[in-house]
């Protein structure tokens, strides 16, 4: 079952992890989908290269689904190199702080550090996905850390041919943001801007915030009344907001197009969050915004 809010929310599984955390790692999925979360983001470097394989795991054969994954990042095979690998994604990288923020908001300057968004590589990672979560066709695929004009043309030449052969829905581009170049038709996958936070947000949202309770804290700073804002929205959730909806409630709530990706690894705070997120009322919620 879908709609309501919970049709906002995308289900992050960067994470998730294998071995020993494999099995409370599928139970949080199932628990998505039991609820009515069908959409899915991961990547071949989630999980220190395991989220992909437990995502097609537990939604084999499962229709109605969404799942969103990626090109250009590692996918470590061994285990003893996952660490290694989610340690370079954190770190590696120059960053730059977002015009006006002042605050922890930081941009990539551009691609990290050891990805590749050759087109062989892109194609053989979009392979290798297909197979990890047995699913012959991708309903968004994006550029990890990349955008369109910062990839060789074979790369963006190969994305637009796997959309006319079908097997995806929608190509993209994810990270940090924001996004200086995008094709018409492409989706955008980014942290919000400060704007996002108020009533001068331009209305037309990307399809995907990501890092949303990081980046409110740093909006506080640059937003006029965003904390009286967000303590107006916390009392209209009532209870003293024990999940820390309210950020990302005010954000939908102004953002009506966008969808939210929250990640945990927390069972308990899961179904918490999942039933805190079903009582919203949003439009009450940008009321209080207000």
């Amino acid at each position: 079952m879908t709609g309501g809010p919970l049709d906002r929310i995308v289900f992050g599984t960067a994470r998730l992890a294998g071995g020993a955390y494999a099995r409370p790692s599928r139970r949080l999925i199932e628990t998505c989908l039991k609820a009515g979360i069908t959409r899915f983001d991961t990547a071949p470097s989630y999980g220190m290269g395991a989220a992909e394989g437990l995502l097609g795991d537990v939604t084999a054969g499962v229709s109605g689904i969404e799942i969103a994954t990626k090109l250009g990042s590692l996918r470590p095979s061994h285990p003893g190199l996952r660490g290694w690998a989610k340690l370079g994604f954190r770190l590696s990288g120059l960053r730059q702080e977002t015009a006006g923020g002042g605050g922890p908001i930081r941009r990539y300057d551009g691609p990290l550090p050891g990805m590749d968004h050759s087109a062989d590589a892109c194609r053989r990672s979009f392979e290798r996905s297909l197979e990890l979560l047995r699913r012959d066709r991708i309903e968004l695929l994006f550029l990890h850390e990349a955008e369109p004009d910062a990839v060789p043309s074979e790369t963006v030449a190969l994305i637009d041919q796997l959309r006319a052969d079908g097997r995806i829905g929608c190509p993209g581009a994810a990270h940090p943001g924001p996004v200086n170049s995008l094709p018409a038709g492409w989706a955008a996958q980014i942290a919000p801007d400060v704007a996002d936070f108020s009533r001068t947000s331009p209305g037309q949202a990307p399809l995907r915030f990501h890092s949303i309770r990081n980046v409110a804290k740093a909006a506080a700073q640059a937003v006029p009344g965003l904390v009286q804002r967000l303590t107006r929205v916390a009392d209209q959730i009532g209870d003293g907001d024990p999940q820390g909806l309210a950020p990302l409630a005010l954000l939908a709530s102004l953002n009506p197009q966008a969808k939210l990706i929250y990640a945990t690894t927390a069972q308990d705070r899961l179904e918490a969050f999942i039933q805190a997120w079903r009582s919203l009322d949003l439009g009450a919620i940008a009321k209080a915004g207000e």
